[in-house]
């Protein structure tokens, strides 16, 4: 999700809008309905009769008889009024809710399945014969406008053009280019505001962010430190995704970066959103400017995998090259793991570790850029039979695995993530390791919250966010017994899901409002917004897409689960028992009874039974319905619900220079990857270049996007049906 830069973003015109999204629990008494009477009385005699309202000290008993009944009406239809409101209220945000119930949990199982995505994908790209994976960070070393860089150009900039007599043009919005002059908090603000009112930078102005950034994090240590001083704050911001509106308002409200006035930014900055590429580059920015004073954590997006899986990389090529995508995502690696702010307040994207016991000082060991979000063995096993030496490497990969990806659970211990990587730790593990390390507070990102922020160990019942009057959330005093670690969660309306924003402002002393957390002396206070207007709609349409994905995915796994319990071939099964099934075979703890009509056609339901033929059928003759309307539309390509992230992930892999085509070249060194990675006893592909020649229908001796998706489509119909199962591939099917 991202916002409409195309017009100028007024921080004032974002700021009213925000705070008229904030709810407040203290309203005014002005709009309370016993201080206001209503006359709805059209009669032309009562038009400039005077009514008797009344007073503070008065009863309707004290009025005249006349005026005491009119107002005794008056006031029973507004308590008829408010009823009726409080209840379409109630059932609004009941409805939300379980909206939000359903996006959460979608989204977190669609993560584990895109991260298996990624993995697969980044073991093929490392397999891939002939490329050359050097000339990002070649690019990235060298600055033609630093006379004090010393870079042999004859060796390594021969394929690789960059103009370097440009004139800085400062009106030019729509190519903006910096020149020769370094990055410096002025030019920050000029970056900025280009972004602002939707501009676009230079290619020059990209590669100028990425190398004055790259050669900084290159020095930097895993864990940085901070400290609060007096007249300081330190703001925190949580997951971005791409959402530049939520960036310029945080930046509008809190301030510009300064010795005063320092920022911590915990990772993801990019993918899902429209204006990745404008975020990470303020971002970057902002810390060549103000290098002490703007710390980036790294989150788990900012990996080459993910991004390719996420839309980063679809859309830095839209917008530049597959060179620039190449080198963001070499910064990407040397972003730092882990901020302390005071010693105190630990800051990390995910959350803790495997180990227990681990201290702090051991994590600088991590060699950060030798990373693998999801390694083919995983951790432990894959030690077995290792030496000593490189137990100790997969020990330290795992334990940033645990930094960008693990979670944390009510249930105590450590349990397998649902994400499929990093882990679950429970508030034990979380108090044992505070402890052992003389952390008071934990702040940690990775999760999308409803309100934006959430303490984890903390029951939903127990009231522990005070809303105020001037929109502001403030922290409890900590308990003895519960850990004090909270989620912290920047984008609001991410990918359409009706949640705030918020960030998290840490002071030395008291500041409007602020709760003093005893065991550090530091005060902080967190403050949400939006900076778009909701729409329940759209989560329930996605939420709905999103199930049809996963039931088409599990459609085989669901079919046989029903046939399993329905013992005497009816067709039919409880809906008790059909929503178990749902739940234990899509692994979505969701009240699935509650969305039955919404999923399933009504011709399928009876007042206690579901026909799960009927139901599974519906989603394939959805889908075909979807296909009629033609081959290139839109539509064509958001009916390949089960199949269109990885065809499009497979795309990309092959179309390697990211020029919207799989040449015949890129399609052999593809195919001769896929067939080093299978094993001896693999069917291995063969006939490599009529494979190209079918799928090229225009004769161009590459294929595009829409041919690509054509033969898929095509393979798939073969069967009378499009339900992301290609038929010809199974034992038995004939033409």
């Amino acid at each position: 999700m991202g916002c409409n830069t195309s017009a100028p973003l007024n921080p004032q015109e974002t700021s009213i809008k925000s705070t008229n999204t904030n709810e407040l629990t203290n309203k005014s008494i002005s709009n309370h309905p016993n201080n206001t009477i209503i006359n709805n009385n059209n009669n032309d005699n009562n038009i400039n009769k005077p009514i008797n309202t009344l007073k503070p000290s008065q009863s309707i008993d004290d009025l005249p008889k006349s005026d005491a009944e009119l107002n005794t009406k008056q006031f029973e239809a507004i308590l008829r009024i408010q009823r009726q409101a409080r209840r379409k209220k109630a059932i609004k945000k009941a409805s939300a809710e379980q909206q939000w119930k359903i996006f959460a949990d979608l989204d977190t199982k669609d993560e584990a399945d895109m991260l298996h995505l990624a993995m697969f994908f980044q073991t093929l790209l490392d397999r891939v014969p002939g490329l050359d994976k050097y000339e990002s960070t070649r690019e990235l070393s060298y600055d033609p406008n630093d006379d004090n860089d010393n870079y042999d150009t004859t060796i390594y900039l021969d394929n690789i053009q960059i103009e370097e007599d440009v004139t800085h043009v400062k009106g030019d919005y729509n190519n903006f280019d910096i020149g020769k002059v370094p990055v410096t908090p002025a030019v920050a603000l000029e970056i900025i505001e280009v972004c602002r009112r939707g501009g676009k930078l230079h290619f020059n102005t990209i590669i100028k962010i990425l190398r004055g950034s790259y050669k900084y994090l290159k020095t930097q240590a895993n864990v940085k430190h901070l400290t609060i001083e007096q007249g300081q704050k330190v703001t925190v911001v949580g997951d971005l995704h791409g959402n530049l509106a939520d960036l310029l308002y945080i930046l509008d409200e809190s301030g510009f970066p300064s010795s005063l006035n320092r920022y911590v930014f915990n990772g993801d900055y990019v993918d899902r959103g429209e204006h990745s590429v404008e975020v990470i580059c303020i971002l970057l920015a902002l810390l060549t400017a103000e290098p002490e004073n703007v710390f980036l954590n790294r989150g788990n997006h900012e990996d080459e995998a993910v991004c390719r899986v996420y839309g980063f990389q679809n859309e830095v090529i839209e917008k530049y090259n597959m060179l620039a995508f190449e080198m963001f995502t070499e910064v990407f690696k040397h972003l730092p793991l882990i901020t302390i702010i005071s010693n105190t307040i630990f800051v990390v994207h995910g959350g803790l570790f495997h180990d227990k016991d681990v201290e702090i000082s051991k994590l600088n060991q991590i060699v950060r850029t030798d990373y693998i979000a999801k390694p083919e063995i995983e951790y432990p096993d894959n030690t077995i039979g290792l030496t000593s030496y490189d137990t100790l490497k997969e020990y330290h990969k795992q334990l940033q695995r645990d930094c960008l990806w693990s979670d944390p659970s009510k249930s105590l211990g450590i349990s397998i993530n649902d994400r499929g990587a990093g882990m679950a730790f429970g508030p034990d593990i979380a108090k044992h390791w505070m402890n052992l390390n003389n952390i008071s507070m934990v702040i940690r990102s990775h999760e999308c919250v409803y309100h934006g922020f959430n303490l984890a160990y903390y029951d939903d019942s127990d009231n522990f966010i005070q809303f105020t009057n001037d929109s502001s959330d403030v922290l409890p005093i900590e308990s003895l017994d519960i850990p004090l670690l909270c989620t912290l969660f920047s984008a609001s309306n991410y990918c359409h899901g009706d949640n705030y924003g918020a960030y998290l402002t840490i002071y030395p002393h008291a500041f409007g409002g602020s709760i003093k957390h005893s065991s550090s002396g530091l005060y902080y206070i967190v403050r949400r917004y939006k900076t778009s207007e909701s729409d329940i709609k759209a989560i329930e349409e996605k939420n709905k897409s999103s199930l049809t994905q996963l039931i088409l995915r599990k459609k085989v796994s669901l079919s046989a689960a029903f046939e399993a319990i329905d013992e005497n071939n009816t067709g039919f099964i409880s809906r008790t028992d059909w929503a178990e099934i749902m739940q234990r075979v899509t692994q979505i703890r969701i009240r699935w009874l509650s969305i039955i009509d919404i999923i399933a056609p009504s011709s399928s339901l009876t007042s206690k039974s579901v026909n799960y033929r009927e139901f599974l059928q519906s989603i394939s003759i959805a889908i075909n319905i979807d296909f009629g309307k033609g081959s290139n539309s839109n539509e064509t390509i958001a009916a390949m619900y089960a199949q269109r992230g990885k065809l499009e992930a497979i795309f990309n892999f092959f179309d390697t220079n990211g020029d919207g085509s799989i040449s015949r070249e890129e399609f052999h060194k593809g195919c001769e990857a896929l067939n080093a990675s299978m094993a001896s006893d693999e069917n291995k592909l063969t006939d490599i270049d009529k494979m190209l020649d079918l799928m090229d229908f225009d004769g161009s001796d590459s294929i595009d996007i829409n041919e690509f998706l054509e033969v898929f489509r095509i393979l798939d119909a073969k069967d009378g049906k499009v339900d992301g199962v290609i038929s010809l591939a199974k034992p038995g099917f004939k033409q």
